[in-house]
């Protein structure tokens, strides 16, 4: 068909799962954690992006990067580091 892009075929596991390729997830913006609707229309299944995960930024620089995410909070590799010196120096 026209318009419709050559993808490779998948298998469905035993529960249920297909893997969406990397180059197509990446082409479509859709990143892990994601929420996706799922409906079927005729012989068709649409997925759907319907809630976007914000990108994760540190809870004390907000630089774009996390290393660990603590309580709900992420920390990049930086301010880790500092909080491992602090905790040293009052050790």
């Amino acid at each position: 068909m026209k318009g419709m892009m050559n993808l490779p075929s998948q298998r469905i596991d035993g529960l249920g799962r297909i893997l969406l390729p990397k180059g197509l997830r990446e082409g479509l913006g859709w990143e892990c954690g994601d929420v996706l609707s799922i409906r079927k229309e005729g012989g068709k299944l649409i997925l759907q992006l319907m809630i976007q995960q914000p990108d994760p930024q540190c809870a004390y620089c907000g630089r774009p990067d996390r290393a660990v995410s603590v309580n709900g909070k992420d920390i990049c590799d930086s301010c880790l580091e500092g909080i491992a010196e602090a905790l040293e120096v009052q050790g």
